[in-house]
């Protein structure tokens, strides 16, 4: 199981970076695929602002959501299906490694979290994972180089920032998009590995800056992460 697992990152990796190089297809790239709105705000909180205000904190923290292994396939259906009309080699990219009868994508996200002070089961944390991936990522940022401390203060200020969209108040939207950025988290982790092992990993670290740039304006590259979380470099 686990060697099929990991012959199939290939064709996720290819069919991944043939999708962020088509700008039109921004919206539905495998980790690109989420409401533009769930990140209103984001670029001007992380990328340009040099400190994080106390003001813009939420007295809310904790954004919990039950997860089941049903909604975990739906969020894959859902994935693939919303990929087929646009790019038919990425739809069959998820579905090769994570559809019915393949490996469940949260029990890689497990995996990532052993290290990791941000915990399972919670939207701020999930979509702290996501950015601070994403950052490690086009940043060539290690491992050993993020502490704990840096990941809480990111998903401090993450958390602030994701209380004030009322499209997570449902419980049940709110495990529908931490799956889903949990997916497209372990997409980019394993998009990583293998342009490690084949040596394009320049070419996977301006694919994911662009993606992260042309969908959210967000530009990764001008973020430092610090003990008190994002700011500008």
């Amino acid at each position: 199981m686990r060697k099929s697992i990991i012959s199939a990152t290939a064709l996720l990796l290819n069919a991944l970076l043939l999708i962020s190089t088509n700008r039109s297809l921004g919206q539905d790239a495998p980790i690109m695929a989420l409401d533009p709105t769930l990140m209103a705000g984001w670029s001007g909180n992380l990328a340009y602002g040099n400190t994080w205000h106390k003001s813009e904190a939420s007295s809310k923290s904790n954004f919990p959501y039950k997860s089941t292994a049903a909604l975990r396939r739906s969020v894959v259906a859902n994935f693939i299906k919303r990929l087929q009309s646009q790019s038919s080699k990425g739809a069959q990219a998820i579905a090769t490694t994570f559809g019915p009868g393949k490996a469940d994508y949260g029990v890689f996200y497990t995996q990532m979290l052993k290290t990791s002070a941000l915990h399972d089961y919670d939207a701020a944390d999930a979509f702290a994972g996501l950015i601070l991936v994403g950052y490690q990522i086009v940043n060539n940022v290690p491992d050993a180089e993020v502490t704990k401390l840096m990941e809480r203060a990111a998903r401090t200020q993450i958390a602030g920032m994701i209380s004030k969209n009322e499209k997570l108040i449902s419980p049940a939207t709110r495990a529908k998009v931490s799956e889903e950025v949990k997916l497209q988290t372990v997409v980019l982790a394993l998009g990583l590995q293998e342009t490690l092992k084949n040596n394009t990993v320049d070419a996977y670290r301006k694919s994911i800056s662009a993606m992260f740039q042309n969908q959210y304006h967000l530009n990764l590259a001008q973020l430092k992460l610090t003990n008190k979380g994002f700011s500008k470099k």
